[in-house]
């Protein structure tokens, strides 16, 4: 999948970019179930954006089991941070087109 492809696929919808730029912004790594929560979306909407940002290797994911249960902590790679910097600059300079000051 090319990456314009991917960043489009993965950003389509307001949870796209909203999942990425969490753990970047917000923490260094966060869990799957704190950015569910912050987002309010169900668990099947936040994987699915998931996946396709971890097919473009702009999120990694990491396993971890402790004796009550396991989590899923989240993570953007460089990869994404590049990709999500771009993508923001991008829709600042289109807000700026539109900006009548």
């Amino acid at each position: 999948m090319g990456e314009q492809k991917a960043l489009r696929q993965g950003c389509a919808r307001p949870a796209g970019p909203a999942a990425a730029s969490l753990p970047a912004r917000t923490f260094e790594s966060a869990e799957f179930s704190t950015i569910r929560d912050i987002l309010d979306i169900s668990d099947s909407v936040l994987s699915k954006h998931l996946k396709v940002l971890q097919t473009a290797r702009y999120v990694a994911a990491q396993k971890t089991s402790g004796k009550a249960h396991r989590s899923t902590w989240l993570s953007l790679t460089g990869r994404g941070r590049d990709a999500l910097a771009g993508h923001l600059a991008e829709l600042r300079r289109i807000a700026d087109l539109a900006d009548p000051t």
